[in-house]
């Protein structure tokens, strides 16, 4: 006999399904992805003990790019620095488009001091990139805000987000192209077991090889299943 599914379930689905977590501009991970990928990461890394942070990445001035060169103009920007980010961060790193010009880059497993150098290191491959529209040649900068789960006032996954956007916002009111965090944050969790990430096997990007067996598909997959699951559970305790 069939199994049956009742509607909102197969509803619950259906919008799962890999289009509706993709951004289609740039091929990265939607908003909405990214929420689900944070609170599950975070509730992950807070029983388990481990190092987690998060970074956001806004292009500045980003509207005068739109304005003068147009919004083709504009988009070229962000494919371009969503390849960049995604070539500078390991498989099992979760990046995406939060919207607009700002991304979001959630590293497990990693301590402050990892995603500083990390952070950095986007930023300057970005600002060393020459764009072009017709005749017009540019280079942007890019503002970052790092935030970590070791942080004292971090007690849940919106803190996280939260934290990471003050120090984006603030780093735009100190003139921008810029990474900032809390430079007093701990290097571990308190109580944490977990081991920090090793140093990367090449210059360009953050790698690490105990993790790159976990294909981004796999790991898309695993979150999807998670975010099913809970999705039925709800239905379950509501029915």
């Amino acid at each position: 006999m069939p199994k049956e599914t009742s509607p909102g379930s197969e509803k619950a689905n259906k919008e799962m399904d890999t289009p509706s977590i993709i951004d289609e501009l740039t091929s990265l991970y939607n908003h909405r992805f990214l929420m689900d990928a944070i609170s599950l990461e975070f509730a992950k890394s807070q029983k388990q003990g481990l190092a987690l942070a998060l970074i956001l990445l806004d292009i500045d001035d980003f509207q005068t790019i739109t304005n003068d060169l147009g919004p083709a103009a504009g988009d070229k920007v962000l494919v371009e620095v969503a390849k960049i980010i995604k070539n500078s961060t390991r498989d099992v790193d979760i990046v995406g488009r939060c919207g607009g010009e700002k991304f979001c880059v959630l590293l497990p497993n990693t301590h402050l001091k990892r995603a500083t150098a990390g952070a950095e290191r986007v930023r300057n491959l970005i600002i060393s990139r020459l764009f072009k529209e017709g005749e017009v040649s540019f280079n942007i900068t890019v503002s970052l805000g790092i935030s970590c789960i070791s942080e004292a006032d971090t007690a849940s996954a919106r803190d996280l987000l939260e934290h990471a956007d003050m120090r984006l916002y603030a780093d735009k009111q100190r003139g921008r192209n810029r990474v900032l965090y809390k430079k007093d944050a701990p290097e571990a969790s308190p109580g944490a077991t977990g081991p920090s990430i090793p140093a990367s096997p090449t210059p360009n990007r953050m790698q690490d090889a105990s993790v790159m067996q976990y294909g981004a598909k796999t790991l898309s997959a695993l979150y999807i299943q998670s975010i099913r699951a809970l999705v039925n559970a709800l239905e379950l305790k509501d029915g």
